[in-house]
């Protein structure tokens, strides 16, 4: 049976409680132990939500690891004020050989949420690298196993009913702090949400198998003196009405609360679709004469695409005699300070932005301060050894979180911006966030072992203060999480090709539909795209996003550098809709398996549309509001369209190829 629709509160029974927001259910058991014996629906159909009862989390250190069903737990107390109610259960896992203690403390009556947190501590007599993995959820599901759908938000976005293992950190791996399990049909769902603008470095983790959906947080371990507090995020489930769209809306409007750009997002660099890499000491600069040309490579990548959004400039701080990175002021090598200059400022008369490469992470020993800095800067591994980039012996991994590298970085940005006035600053290595990089030097001032995700966001905002013209955009090499790209404009976007075409076919990058004015321009391969091989660039054009691309003009077939021009065009003339704030990702459409974005500005309305099928798809594809006087265009063909009109709805057909891409532009009088 559905359980009535009642105030949030929370009541005891005989062996735990029971706790209630307006739609949803809690039961926990807090007799030896605590386990998370239920959740339930207020809604008629509410009896659909099933999970299997287990623990909600772990505790331990090394190899002795409690569940909450092994934890002695004390009384718990309850207490309501301003219409919140708060359950706290003191928990203490010394009794197992663990020297953790604290509470679970559980809250409703904020909005929706049934909200959770562990406030715990080492009280143990030493130091200890705790194992947190918080919360448990096992067996979820809303009505059938096949039925139970879930939304992971992965680099790019997983929307699937299929069985999967996932598990990502927190950072550029998973960027939104949001997952969901729903039923399309029965038009309810189960939000997974974390509250962390503290940056605290965890995996998401779900499964889906016969038995239904897994969630689990485990959280990095790293060194805590003893009374230390072990930081765990704020966690809440939220019951909803709806799919995975209301999810990611719960998300959005907590993200609008606080999410501020640390400069404001620049229009001119939204408008950036076409950004081309390119190098001087082998491109722009003849090696022979010395002579550059930058003139002549821009007017070729003109000419070949039909235009050029932004020259991205990867060497130009190279020396070879002081190394790649690190330095960035041998000018000299490259025919000095005044001729970079000069032929900077040539491009940006074109009306071509220009933007420099500086890395984030590498600095070569060899430098004028790498030579005298990398010791007591560069990251190390856990025997002691440095990091080094693969394949090099002088070039270090260097810690975000070093004090001194950080204000290298900051100083040289500045300096750079003063000198060579780009338009655009790219970080190197930064945004992946990934363990790679976990730092496990006792001389930098941050715990041991340390994740890079805090390191990075203060490093990127310091970087970002340094480089001082707020209308030089900066951007880093991956999209970060949601914390760290407030310090940035955009980033390179691995998303499309990392994501999983068996789980999401569409290659969604869902960071993008969230954060509208941060640009994100897909690196979608590094390889030419000759042989066939271009079906990735299809994917930026359907997400709306910049293009990153390198090498030379004779990398393309015909048919991809034909996608490209005419890609490039579509994005370029309808600037105003790809800019937009009013935009959604994966919106309904007649055939499931053709997927539409849509993007809107003020005259007109503009759907990017994926054929999933390996077949031509002809027919119906979009029903869509339609206003008096609007005509529709298939923006590949620039003809128009025949919708039929009923009802104030216009139903809008369309061709698409087997795995093609396609656009429908609403013009408004």
């Amino acid at each position: 049976m559905a359980l009535p629709v009642k105030p949030a509160g929370i009541a005891e029974t005989d062996d735990g409680f029971t706790i209630d927001s307006h739609l949803l259910r809690m039961d926990l058991r807090t007799e030896n132990g605590i386990s998370l014996r239920g959740l339930q629906l207020h809604r008629p159909g509410g009896e659909m939500l099933r999970i299997e009862s287990g623990p909600l989390f772990e505790l331990g250190v090394g190899e002795t690891v409690l569940s909450s069903e092994q934890v002695t737990v004390g009384e718990a107390s309850m207490d309501t004020e301003n219409g919140v109610h708060t359950l706290t259960i003191p928990i203490d896992a010394r009794p197992g050989g663990v020297p953790i203690a604290g509470a679970l403390v559980i809250t409703v009556g904020i909005g929706e949420d049934i909200g959770m947190n562990l406030d715990i501590r080492n009280v143990g007599d030493g130091p200890i690298v705790p194992v947190v993995n918080f919360p448990l959820v096992r067996g979820a599901r809303i009505g059938s196993v096949e039925d139970t759908w879930y939304l992971y938000c992965r680099k790019g976005g997983i929307i699937s009913n299929r069985p999967t293992r996932q598990s990502k950190y927190y950072g550029g791996e998973y960027p939104l702090q949001v997952s969901d399990i729903f039923n399309p049909t029965a038009g309810s769902g189960l939000a997974l949400l974390t509250y962390d603008r503290a940056n605290i470095y965890r995996t998401w983790e779900l499964t889906k198998d016969v038995d239904g959906v897994d969630w689990r947080m485990g959280y990095f371990g790293f060194e805590h003196e003893p009374g230390a507090r072990i930081e765990v995020a704020p966690t809440a489930l939220r019951a909803h009405w709806g799919d995975w769209r209301a999810a990611l809306g719960i998300y959005r409007d907590w993200v609008s609360g606080w999410y501020k750009p640390q400069v404001p997002r620049k229009r001119w660099f939204q408008g950036v679709f076409y950004y081309q890499q390119v190098t001087a000491w082998s491109v722009l600069r003849d090696r022979a004469t010395g002579q550059w040309r930058t003139a002549d490579v821009v007017k070729r990548f003109q000419d070949f695409f039909g235009r050029l959004d932004y020259l991205h400039i990867f060497d130009f701080g190279q020396s070879m005699v002081y190394g790649r990175v690190g330095d960035y002021n041998h000018y000299d090598e490259l025919g000095g300070l005044e001729t970079m200059r000069a032929e900077i400022a040539a491009v940006q008369a074109m009306g071509i932005p220009v933007g420099l490469y500086i890395e984030g992470y590498l600095c070569d020993d060899r430098g004028v301060w790498g030579s005298e800095h990398v010791p007591g800067c560069d990251i190390r591994q856990a025997d002691g050894t440095p990091l080094m980039w693969p394949g090099s012996d002088t070039e270090h991994m260097m810690c975000p979180a070093c004090r001194d590298w950080r204000e290298h970085l900051a100083t040289t940005y500045g300096r750079v911006a003063k000198d060579l006035q780009p338009n655009g600053m790219y970080i190197d290595q930064y945004g992946f966030i990934n363990t790679w990089k976990v730092c496990h030097s006792s001389e930098h001032g941050h715990p041991t072992p340390w994740p890079p995700i805090r390191g990075e966001r203060d490093t990127t905002e310091a970087i970002r203060a340094g480089i001082g013209n707020p209308e030089i955009a900066n951007l880093t090499e991956e999209t970060p999480n949601d914390v760290n790209s407030q310090h940035q404009d955009g980033a390179l976007g691995y998303s499309v090709s990392a994501n999983d075409p068996e789980l999401a076919p569409h290659r969604v990058d869902l960071f993008r539909f969230i954060f509208p004015d941060f640009k994100v321009f897909q690196l979608t391969q590094y390889d030419p795209f000759t042989e066939g091989d271009w079906d990735l660039l299809k994917f930026p054009f359907f997400n709306g996003e910049g293009f990153w691309l390198h090498g030379g003009t004779d990398d393309y077939d015909p048919e991809a550098a034909d996608f490209l021009r005419k890609a490039f065009a579509i994005l370029n003339e309808n600037e105003g809709a790809f800019c937009s704030d009013d935009i959604e990702a994966l919106v309904p459409t007649v055939v499931p398996t053709v997927y539409a974005n849509r993007f809107s500005a003020a005259d007109r309305t503009v759907w990017t549309l994926f054929n999933a099928r390996y077949h031509t798809f002809r027919g119906d594809c979009l029903r869509v509001p339609h206003t008096q006087g609007t005509h529709y265009v298939n923006a590949f063909t620039d003809q128009l369209i025949a919708a039929s009109v009923d009802g104030g709805r216009a139903t809008i057909p369309i061709e698409l190829g087997a795995r093609g891409v396609g656009c429908v532009i609403a013009h408004r009088e």
